[in-house]
């Protein structure tokens, strides 16, 4: 069985074009977006496993593998305490939650050799599903793609709460407890997406917004080579199609989102991406960049 993909990124990333690209291929499917529901499945997993009652009280979580029947019932026996009576051992939760997860992501028709994953934008902020499924699918590909959060969270604003490229001063100025919540939450994420790349506990590759859409192609041939996948015309037809990319944004504003913020605004996003952005290799709007020097200085 091929080893999954996983897309990880934020939203207004890129995320549905690498899909795309990706699901150009015939013996490749990637599942889109689901609500981020492996992170209470996730929550339940590692509780499951961590809590000191379970470990107290369960003792088939003390086995290597599956306790045999009559293990069991002696367990049942009417003279021992019930009250925590299961089977399983860190093995079968493992595999019970395995296959849950290759229920939602394979079809029952889809070819065993055939490649699947999923995209989403809601993990690696707040939740441990990266480690659930790293734990789960060792041999899993993770992708995490990245964006300028100057313009991520610009698109967000646009796309997701309403406050888009005619966004006017005053509505601006009401709006910046929300500006400043999307920004938070982009750098909570993507550090966190960054740390798990470079752990090296994972098989990762990051991936800049801005370079899987330039034209060049440069930066997408390469992660494809890396995969053992060739750039083909399929592939050239996706990066070259308008229809079904998820966004309305041009070629000449795609990187200038930021613009339309006012300079209010502006401030508090810069601020609240924190020397992230920088991290990630993009440099602050010349308006701002005395925000980003004073926090260099500690100030």
């Amino acid at each position: 069985m091929s080893a999954p993909i996983f897309l990880l990124s934020s939203g207004r990333s890129g995320s549905t074009l690498l899909q795309r690209i990706l699901n150009s291929y015939d013996d490749v499917i990637i599942w889109g977006e689901h609500r981020g529901l492996l992170a209470p499945v996730a929550d339940a997993y590692f509780q499951l496993l961590e809590h000191p009652w379970n470990r107290t009280f369960m003792p088939s979580l003390s086995r290597s593998s599956t306790p045999p029947w009559s293990d069991v019932l002696e367990w049942k026996d009417g003279a021992q305490w019930q009250a925590w009576l299961n089977w399983v051992s860190p093995a079968d939760i493992d595999g019970c939650f395995r296959s849950f997860v290759e229920s939602l992501f394979r079809h029952p028709e889809q070819p065993a050799d055939m490649t699947w994953g999923f995209k989403e934008i809601r993990y690696g902020g707040h939740d441990r599903v990266v480690e659930f499924l790293s734990r789960l699918f060792p041999d899993a590909r993770f992708v995490f793609l990245a964006r300028n959060g100057l313009n991520t969270v610009e698109s967000q604003l646009r796309s997701f709460n309403g406050v888009g490229s005619n966004l006017h001063f005053l509505r601006g100025l009401s709006r910046l407890k929300l500006i400043a919540q999307r920004s938070r939450e982009w750098r909570i994420q993507n550090a966190a997406l960054l740390s798990w790349h470079r752990s090296r506990v994972l098989n990762s590759y990051w991936l800049s917004f801005e370079e899987v859409a330039a034209t060049d192609r440069v930066a997408i041939r390469s992660f494809l080579e890396a995969l053992g996948r060739p750039f083909g015309p399929a592939q050239q037809r996706v990066c070259d199609e308008q229809d079904g990319r998820g966004t309305s944004e041009s070629a000449d504003t795609l990187h200038d989102r930021w613009r339309s913020f006012g300079y209010a605004p502006l401030l508090v996003v810069e601020w609240m991406l924190g020397r992230m952005n920088a991290e990630l290799g993009y440099m602050p709007p010349r308006s701002v960049q005395w925000l980003h020097r004073m926090r260099g200085a500690g100030l």
